[in-house]
């Protein structure tokens, strides 16, 4: 990553941070992307470039989107579940366990996404997503299934991603998130 790359992320996740403390402190709703960048000491205009909407603030983080991007690209070869089983290896296993400054992050960002409506709509919107493309990429893969039956097991795949999150920050972040998945994996495998 080269010194304007590395300003990048340093800025958005400064404003992130800033914008997640007004939003747990005043309510999601109640904030502005103005009052963000004034706290951020920040150009509005910053805010939108960077985010581009107010949601995006909460919902953005390069290490999920990561680790979707692996299990969706491993899927198309080996199938949605086999996907996550993969992924999940190639994480290291503090990445799970709400450890470091980022998992707290995101232990943050969920909360907020799933007590807030609006935002809570675009987890669920995500989640139908992430189970398209798994869908598809399990009909792609060597698993002989049928468009509307890989469909099936993709939105499968992510709603047993969604529970683990929940069963996670029922935990406060305590939880192995890992080993959530793969309590998960199996609850989908075995009878």
């Amino acid at each position: 990553m080269n010194l304007r790359e590395r300003r990048r992320a340093d800025t958005m996740r400064a404003v992130q941070r800033v914008a997640l403390d007004l939003f747990e402190r005043r309510g999601y709703d109640a904030v502005s992307i103005a009052q963000i960048a004034a706290e951020a000491q920040v150009a509005e205009r910053t805010v939108y470039r960077h985010f581009g909407t107010k949601e995006m603030l909460v919902v953005h983080d390069e290490l999920d989107a990561a680790f979707i991007g692996d299990v969706v690209r491993r899927a198309t070869t080996v199938g949605a579940i086999a996907g996550v089983r993969e992924a999940l290896a190639a994480v290291p296993p503090e990445a799970w366990r709400g450890e470091g400054a980022e998992a707290g992050g995101w232990l943050r960002k969920m909360r907020l996404l799933r007590a807030t409506p609006s935002l809570h709509a675009t987890f669920e919107r995500a989640t139908s997503t992430l189970g398209d493309a798994l869908g598809a990429a399990e009909s792609a893969a060597a698993t002989g299934l049928a468009p509307y039956p890989a469909r099936v097991r993709g939105r499968a795949v992510a709603a047993m991603l969604a529970v683990a999150v929940d069963a996670w920050l029922e935990s406060d972040g305590e939880a192995d998130l890992r080993d959530l998945v793969a309590q998960g994996i199996d609850a989908l495998t075995t009878g």
